[in-house]
């Protein structure tokens, strides 16, 4: 039995104890908070469609590898709402938003961490390739290039597709 100002915590229903569970709640939620205040928030889109991944080739410093298309959450978005975005600027295409399927912290040497949230997405219209982002224009900020392409699931098992938990997860659900 515990007890605290306001009379015993032995019982669910009473008021100490709804007290001390949402004061537990808040603490929690702050530490979560606080954990990701310094990390960069990106959404990823995860587009199949008829045995068919849409993802961005990447080449950088003389290597390939294959990623989700998305990227960073700004101020005052929603999650949807900067997939929606991303997915328009990087590949050309508008869809919707189905399902969240993973998180990912991700940190790398140069820039500062970041949590990636992966999202099933359709597409309802567009053309692929047509995407007008900043990745596309000349003296961008970004390094290497970035190639929109469509591939089969079973062509992507043997890619360096990144990260690969995500996709392998990918791979376990529509294979």
């Amino acid at each position: 039995m515990w007890s605290c100002r306001w009379g015993r915590i032995d019982n669910p229903h009473s008021k100490s104890y709804e007290i001390l569970t949402e004061r537990f709640a808040a603490v929690v939620d702050y530490f979560i908070n606080a954990q990701f205040y310094n990390m960069q928030k990106r959404v990823r889109g995860i587009l199949i469609k008829d045995g068919m991944v849409v993802l961005i080739k990447r080449t950088r410093d003389g290597e390939t590898f294959y990623v989700f298309p998305g990227g960073g959450v700004e101020e005052g978005e929603t999650d949807e709402d900067a997939l929606k975005r991303e997915m328009k600027e990087e590949l050309g295409i508008d869809i919707s938003v189905k399902e969240l399927i993973a998180q990912q912290k991700f940190g790398k040497p140069k820039s500062k961490e970041c949590m990636n949230f992966f999202y099933i997405c359709e597409n309802k219209g567009g053309k692929l390739g047509t995407g007008k982002g900043p990745e596309y224009t000349a003296r961008n900020g970004y390094e290497g290039l970035h190639e929109p392409v469509e591939l089969s699931l079973n062509e992507i098992s043997k890619l360096e597709l990144r990260p690969a938990d995500v996709k392998d997860l990918v791979l376990k659900k529509y294979l």
